[in-house]
C-alpha cells in the first residue's frame, strides 16, 4: 500500500544550496550497519556546534553509505579534519571523502557520482528535453516512423529494466514472476519518474494503470492512445520476467483526454 503523491520530496540531485554559509558534503562508507550510528554522527556534529543541511542513508547486508552536507560557516580550516577524525573513531565507520563548496553557498555533489541504480548506471532526463527530443524526431522520421522506432527503443530498454527489477526482486527474496511484476515493477515506475502505476491482476491478464504518465504528458494532445515509448516498456519487461511473448494494447491515455493511461496486457 502506499499513498499517491505528496506534495513534498527529497530531491534527486543532491544540490544544497545556503546563501552566503561555507558547506562541507561527506560520504561515509558503513563496514558494520548498526543501531545508532546515525546518532553518533549527529552527536559529532552536534559537540562540534555544526548545523547539519541534509543526510542520507543506505545499508544492505550489514553494509551501506550515508552521505551528509553540514555548515562549517565560521569554523576553523581544521574543521574538516576534525569531523573525519571523529567520524572514524566510531564503531563501524570505514573510508570517508568530503567535499567542501568552492563557492560560499552552493554545494554541488559529486561525491556519489557516477548515479547508481544498485548496479546500473542511470543518468537524469528533464520533461522538457523529453519533449524536445521527441517533438524533433518526429519532426524529422514522421510520426508513423517515430512511433515504430521509439516503441522498439521503449521495448530494448524494458528488457534491460526487467534485469533491473529480477535483481532487486531476488535480493530481497522474491522468486515469482507475478510477484516481481506486483511488488517490483508496479513501484519502480514511480521510483524511476515515468508515473505512478497500480496494477489489477485477471485471468492471463493485467491491467496496468499509469498516472501521471511523463510521455503523456509531455506529448501533444492527440486523438487516440499514443504512448508507445511506454508500451514499448511494458511489453518488454514482462516479456523478459515472464519469459513469454505478451500483447499489451493501450486502452486509455491521458495525452488523448482521458484521466490516466492504461494498459491491457494479455500473456
Amino acid at each position: 500500500m502506499r499513498e499517491g503523491s505528496a506534495g513534498f520530496r527529497v530531491p534527486l540531485t543532491r544540490v544544497t544550496i545556503s546563501p552566503g554559509d561555507r558547506l562541507a558534503a561527506f560520504l561515509i562508507e558503513v563496514t558494520r550497519d548498526r543501531m545508532g550510528i546515525i546518532r553518533d554522527i549527529t552527536d559529532v556534529l552536534r559537540d562540534l556546534g555544526l548545523n547539519l543541511h541534509n543526510i542520507s542513508a543506505y545499508a544492505e547486508g550489514g553494509r551501506g553509505a550515508i552521505y551528509l552536507v553540514v555548515n562549517v560557516s565560521g569554523k576553523p580550516e581544521s574543521i574538516v579534519s576534525d569531523i573525519r577524525n571523529k567520524f572514524s573513531s566510531i564503531d563501524g565507520i570505514g573510508r570517508i571523502l568530503y567535499q567542501v563548496s568552492e563557492k560560499d553557498g552552493l554545494l554541488i555533489d559529486t561525491l556519489n557520482f557516477p548515479l547508481m541504480r544498485y548496479d546500473d548506471r542511470i543518468f537524469t532526463l528533464t520533461e522538457e528535453a523529453w519533449k524536445t527530443l521527441t517533438s524533433d524526431l518526429t519532426a524529422i522520421l514522421g510520426s508513423e516512423a517515430y512511433h515504430a522506432i521509439i516503441y522498439r527503443i521503449g521495448y530494448e530498454m524494458g528488457k534491460g529494466f526487467a534485469e533491473n527489477y529480477v535483481d532487486i526482486a531476488r535480493r530481497a527474496g522474491i522468486e515469482e514472476p507475478m510477484d516481481v511484476i506486483r511488488y517490483v515493477m508496479s513501484g519502480m515506475l514511480a521510483a524511476s519518474g515515468w508515473g505512478r502505476s497500480s496494477l489489477e491482476i485477471g485471468e492471463n491478464s493485467l491491467r496496468i494503470k499509469i498516472e501521471e504518465n511523463l510521455e503523456a504528458e509531455a506529448s501533444p494532445k492527440s486523438n487516440e492512445p499514443s504512448c508507445y515509448f511506454t508500451k514499448g516498456v511494458i511489453t518488454g519487461a514482462l516479456t523478459r520476467i515472464l519469459r513469454s511473448p505478451v500483447e499489451v494494447r493501450e486502452t486509455r491515455c491521458k495525452a488523448a483526454g482521458d484521466e490516466y493511461c492504461e494498459f491491457i496486457v494479455r500473456y
